[in-house]
């Protein structure tokens, strides 16, 4: 879903809500060295909440084909349908939120820094143990295992949104959206802690 078919015409609302209608998600057991380690040391730094990443596969389809290739994904409720889907209710979060979320586009280039700084900000009362150097590196060894240099096929999307009541509903709360556009694979990413 790298390019736009320019001849395609914009999926119509009816279109839309009958797509939204077939399964569109499935988990996918992926475990990667990157994941893991920035997990594990951001639940040693949100001890009273947690983090926890997965992903899963979106199917190819001319619907979402037309908003994926476009980056238009926050038109049709993307993420707030993921996070609504049978993968989310299969880990026992459930999505509690009425409206769209804030979403906040962001960049694959800046990802692992947006980690690192996430990493060295720490949590309620913890914080992160190595230097700024090793918390770098630990964002770039999550994106090298994720999309590699493939930057220009990834989306990423993030909100402070306590969109479940696994969040706290307080600072700490945050939301990651990976979407790898060439292998159908999006990446969740989700943070919280409490005082």
């Amino acid at each position: 879903m790298i390019e736009p078919n320019w001849n395609q015409e914009r999926p119509s609302h009816s279109e839309i809500q009958e797509f939204w209608n077939g399964s569109i998600f499935d988990e996918v057991g992926v475990q990667i060295e990157g994941a893991s380690k920035v997990c594990n040391e951001l639940k040693s730094t949100h001890v009273n909440g947690g983090c926890d990443i997965f992903c899963a596969t979106f199917i190819n389809h001319p619907v979402l084909h037309w908003f994926v290739s476009r980056n238009r994904l926050d038109e049709i409720s993307f993420f707030e349908k993921f996070l609504s889907s049978r993968v989310f209710g299969e880990r026992q979060i459930k999505f509690e939120f009425d409206n769209n979320l804030e979403w906040e586009w962001s960049s694959s280039y800046i990802l692992d820094g947006d980690i690192a700084r996430t990493l060295k900000s720490g949590g309620a009362y913890k914080a992160f143990s190595g230097s700024g150097k090793e918390a770098k590196a630990l964002g770039q060894l999550l994106c090298t295992d994720i999309f590699g240099e493939r930057y220009d096929d990834i989306q990423i999307f993030k909100t402070y949104k306590p969109w479940s009541d696994w969040f706290y509903d307080v600072a700490w709360d945050q939301t990651w959206m990976i979407v790898d556009k060439r292998n159908l694979l999006i990446w969740a990413i989700l943070l919280t802690d409490t005082d």
